[in-house]
Order: C-alpha cells, then structure tokens, then sequence
C-alpha cells in the first residue's frame, strides 16, 4: 500500500512539474510572438552625443528608412484616414503598409537604434519623419532625444516651437536631433 502511496505522490508532483514547464514554454512562445517589431524592454536611450554619433556610422540607413516612410503611400492613406497628424511605426502588422526591401530598412533601423517608434507626421502641412527613442531621468530631469528628418528646412524652425521637441540641433542635410 506505500507503494501505491509513493507512486500516486510522485505522478502528482511528476504532473505538476509538467504543467510548470508547459506553461513556461507557452510563456517563452508568447513573448517571442509580440506585436512589437522589437520588444519593449529592448527600447534604449541614446544622449544627442550617442545620436549623432550613430547618425554618422549609419547615415545611409536612416536616410533610406526615412525616405521608405515617406514614399509609402499605403501608410500615408492611413495617416489621412485618421485625423491627419501622427502615424507610428512600432508594430510588426505594419508591415502592410511597405514593400518588402524597404520593410527590411525600417526592421533594420530598430535593431540598430532600438527606438520607441519611427513617425510620420503630417502636422501644420509639414511632412516629417521622427525617431523617438527611450526615456532617462537625469538630476530629476527627464530626458529623451530623437532624430528628425525634414525634408523642408522650415518645418525644422516651426517644430522647435512645440513644447515637447525644444530645441532643435542640425546634424546634416535634412536631419535634425533634439
């Protein structure tokens, strides 16, 4: 009878453990499935030093993911489809919105850059593209910087007039960082 005892034991904790690792693969596959084009926990920080730094090693890149964004017409059908302002990029679904080389360019940028998102603004008739990425509180400040891709040099002056974008630095032709 200990022994039937002993085996029930030990097919129950046999049982349990199974369950355990079930539901830690099912966790491990669901995380690896995130809409997200790169996890959120994987986004990074960069100072304008850092930004204009990777600027200059990857300036080809950023400016071919820029000029995708901006010659999608697919993605700008959805900005005006909605109420005309921001659009972002941030999730895999969006790759409807691109051809598949210039999908490749943006996927490559957030692997590179590890940005929050890549925005299409379409605010007060400029055309812009912007690179937001993460956050840091520094001295109890909050700082996050992004990059800006104008192709029109005035959207750059109007743009240091939001609040939120403050003053802008020029890098190189149309780009901007903040």
């Amino acid at each position: 009878m200990e022994v039937i005892n002993t085996h029930k034991k030990l097919l129950i904790v046999f049982s349990c453990i199974v369950v355990v690792c079930f539901l830690a693969i099912q966790s491990f596959y669901w995380w690896l499935d995130s809409p997200f084009i790169i996890p959120d926990r994987s986004i990074a920080y960069h100072s304008t030093t850092e930004l204009i730094d990777l600027y200059w090693e990857n300036k080809e890149e950023l400016t071919q993911a820029a000029e995708a964004v901006l010659a999608s017409e697919a993605f700008l059908q959805k900005i005006k489809e909605g109420y005309g302002g921001d659009e972002y990029i941030m999730f895999k679904s969006d790759i409807k919105y691109f051809s598949e080389d210039d999908w490749e360019i943006i996927v490559n940028v957030f692997k590179t850059f590890r940005p929050y998102t890549i925005t299409r603004s379409l605010s007060d008739g400029y055309d812009v593209v912007y690179i937001s990425f993460g956050e840091r509180i520094e001295d109890g400040t909050l700082m996050d910087h992004g990059l800006f891709y104008f192709k029109n040099p005035e959207a750059a002056k109007d743009y240091e007039s939001y609040i939120w974008v403050g003053e802008l630095e020029h890098i190189d032709g149309c780009w901007y960082v903040d």
